[in-house]
């Protein structure tokens, strides 16, 4: 399917634009459009159809991707926070049926999905953050889909993925163009979460590799939420207690675009280096997870004494 590649690069540069011209033109929205990562979500899903062939139920699917354009409305109208719990549940139900598990994890299954969405979420608040950080991911995992032992997704998909986020960069580099937004976000939880549930299910450990760069924005989403339970704040409310807001406020700089694909760099030499001389993988899960707190919170401290 190697005409999915030029196709999608059209797709990566034209689609934001005509998004753009959409938000403020059709539906005449004066705020920055948000939202755009429900456009790649659909691109990738078709795109993914093309290049397996597989068996799918497209009711189910149809279903799916109708409660995630459903999300989309939080980036138009901002829907209640009882709304957006209903579709989560919506999903969480959806996810255990499109891939054959009991319903009792419903609730395992909703708590992966709520702190995948918000710890992504997160990190759409300044130009190019969210941006890097997929950026980073895709990578790590491109490097890492060599493996033989680990391959366990196309690397002409991952690179399709990386194609349609560049892209988007190229436009959320520019302050208050576009934004991937909340709709995007929960689609990628979604993604997420139906990949630990079916690697949980199908017994494949191997995909946990893949989840090692998400710990330090799970640290940060959990950093937050016990800071602000301490203080009293409701939680439904926005902050900018997150680290790269921090880094922003201090440096009115992009310098917050750095700790992340360092973060990712760093742990991507660990493991190739492990994973070559035979380490398990639990001991692998175990210092990457140290590592993460102790790089996480070192960089809080330096924030906190530089001034």
């Amino acid at each position: 399917m190697s005409f999915l590649i030029p196709l999608t690069i059209i797709f990566s540069i034209l689609a934001p634009f005509i998004y753009i011209l959409f938000w403020k033109k059709i539906i005449k929205n004066k705020k920055v459009p948000k939202g755009y990562g429900l456009i790649i979500l659909l691109y990738i899903l078709f795109s993914f159809f093309i290049m397996n062939n597989i068996e799918i139920n497209f009711f189910q699917v149809a279903l799916l991707v109708t409660i995630i354009i459903g999300y989309w409305f939080d980036d138009l109208i901002h829907l209640s926070i009882e709304a957006r719990i209903l579709l989560m549940i919506c999903a969480s139900v959806l996810v255990l049926v499109m891939i054959g598990d009991s319903l009792y994890k419903l609730l395992f299954t909703f708590i992966i999905l709520f702190i995948f969405t918000n710890s992504i979420n997160f990190s759409d608040g300044e130009d190019l953050n969210l941006s890097i950080i997929l950026i980073s991911y895709l990578l790590f995992m491109l490097y890492f889909n060599n493996f033989e032992s680990l391959h366990i997704i196309n690397n002409e998909f991952l690179i399709l993925i990386l194609i349609t986020i560049l892209g988007f960069s190229l436009f959320n580099y520019f302050p208050k163009k576009i934004y991937f937004g909340d709709a995007g976000c929960f689609g990628l939880g979604v993604i997420i979460t139906s990949l630990i549930m079916y690697s949980y299910l199908n017994e494949k450990r191997e995909i946990f590799i893949y989840l090692l760069p998400c710990f330090f924005l799970l640290i940060d989403f959990f950093y937050v939420i016990f800071v602000r339970i301490n203080k009293g704040e409701k939680l439904s409310r926005r902050n900018y207690l997150h680290l790269y807001q921090v880094i922003k406020r201090k440096f009115n700089n992009k310098f917050y675009l750095i700790p992340y694909p360092l973060y990712v760099l760093f742990i991507g030499l660990f493991i190739n280096y492990t994973i070559n001389i035979g380490y398990s993988k639990l001991f692998i899960y175990w210092i990457v997870f140290v590592f993460s707190f102790g790089y996480y919170f070192s960089l809080r401290a330096l924030n906190a004494i530089i001034k």
